[in-house]
């Protein structure tokens, strides 16, 4: 989606000379400074010197300027506006891999340069990373490859890379790789090929233990605890935190349906039964949609169960209470939960 936008962004009111005048850097190859000098030039041919810096969150703005200021009055910021009417530069914050710690850092850094673009009076662009959305795109990709990829498949797929098309495109070449053309890319060559980011891990795991599904929810805390370098230990608080995060959404989704109303539309009495930003009515259509089942399944008695068995989990994670390692209270809490949704004592 981002590659195709900067085509189109390029695209638009683009002479034959453009050429002469369009140029490529990387963030981190060169400084800001080096980006407002080159685009500042006077074009040669055409009507715009166009600058575009590619994978921008590599490039801290904090670190990359050595006065300390608010994004209103950061030195970029006032350069940007002094730009000359003839340029055009163009940031692209490119789809990088890497562990939830590293996204979250790649997220505030993105968060640093969209505040500063708009202090500087430019605009930011985004994109939806929803994977139903992303979905769409990556069936029509595989097929203009010659793979046959079903709805379902082409859905999984953009769950697995977190609805990033990019990668997406890219693991449809790896999946081109191993499967003939003129045969089905299933849903077992997904789960096998793909590379799946660590939230889609968890979230496949925390999937079963909603379902009561005791067995699946521990092999998959196994997938997640020891198929990547990071250990029980750093992967406890990415589990518990969207543990917390699924079973806060099911109670309030049963809130929903105690009152009979749509978490897209809540009245103001049931609103304030919500929690704090972001609860259920931040999610996306389809995503609550999913909880309806499973929070009229388990009603109020029995999250109130899971939500003190997480509780106490989370005590001996931290040291409250006396406990077993980190991956064996992961795993009893696992096994705990998945019970109690499958209706056991």
């Amino acid at each position: 989606l981002v590659v195709q936008a900067l085509r189109d962004l390029l695209a638009e009111g683009a002479g034959e000379d453009d050429d002469f005048d369009t140029e490529v850097m990387q963030a981190d190859q060169g400084s800001p400074e080096d980006w407002l000098g080159s685009v500042g030039t006077a074009p040669f041919l055409a009507e715009r010197r166009t600058l575009v810096v590619r994978n921008l969150l590599r490039l801290d703005p904090d670190k990359a300027f050595k006065e300390k200021s608010g994004a209103k009055s950061h030195p970029f910021a006032a350069r940007l506006k002094a730009l000359p009417a003839t340029a055009r530069l163009v940031l692209v914050g490119d789809s990088e891999s890497g562990d939830y710690a590293k996204q979250k850092t790649l997220g505030d850094v993105g968060g640093r340069w969209e505040k500063i673009v708009k202090a500087g009076g430019g605009q930011v662009l985004r994109f939806d990373p929803d994977p139903r959305r992303a979905s769409e795109r990556i069936k029509a990709e595989a097929e203009r490859r010659g793979l046959k990829v079903s709805p379902k498949v082409a859905l999984l797929l953009g769950e697995m890379v977190g609805g990033q098309v990019g990668m997406a495109l890219q693991e449809l070449e790896k999946l081109a790789l191993y499967i003939h053309p003129d045969k089905k890319v299933e849903e077992s060559h997904v789960r096998s090929l793909v590379t799946a980011t660590p939230e889609f891990n968890v979230f496949s795991m925390i999937d079963a233990i909603v379902e009561g599904r005791p067995a699946q929810a521990a092999a998959a805390l196994q997938v997640v605890l020891y198929s990547g370098p990071r250990g029980a230990e750093e992967s406890a608080p990415l589990i518990m935190r969207l543990l917390i995060r699924r079973f806060t959404h099911l109670w309030e989704a049963r809130i929903c349906q105690e009152h009979r109303v749509s978490p897209a539309a809540l009245p103001d009495e049931v609103a304030r039964l919500m929690g704090a930003k972001p609860n259920i009515t931040s999610l996306p259509a389809w995503q609550a949609d999913r909880l309806l089942p499973h929070a009229r399944r388990l009603g109020f008695d029995r999250l109130t169960a899971a939500m003190e068995e997480i509780l106490r989990a989370d005590c001996r994670l931290k040291g409250i209470l006396p406990g077993f390692s980190p991956a064996d209270t992961l795993e009893e809490m696992t096994i705990r939960l998945a019970g109690l949704c499958q209706g056991r004592n």
